[in-house]
C-alpha cells in the first residue's frame, strides 16, 4: 500500500565510538589511517 522506504545518507554510528575514536587520535597523534578496526571504517568515524 506504502511505497519502501530508502535509506538515503550515511549509515548511523553510535556517537560513543566516534567520541572514543577521536579520543584515540588525540592521544596517540596516530593519523586517521591508522585507526584500529575496533573502531570500525575510518571513513564512516
Amino acid at each position: 500500500m506504502f511505497p519502501a522506504v530508502q535509506a538515503t545518507g550515511r549509515a548511523p554510528v553510535d556517537r560513543r565510538t566516534v567520541v572514543e575514536a577521536t579520543a584515540w587520535r588525540v592521544r596517540t597523534g596516530a593519523p586517521w589511517c591508522d585507526l584500529p578496526e575496533r573502531f570500525g571504517n575510518r571513513n564512516t568515524i
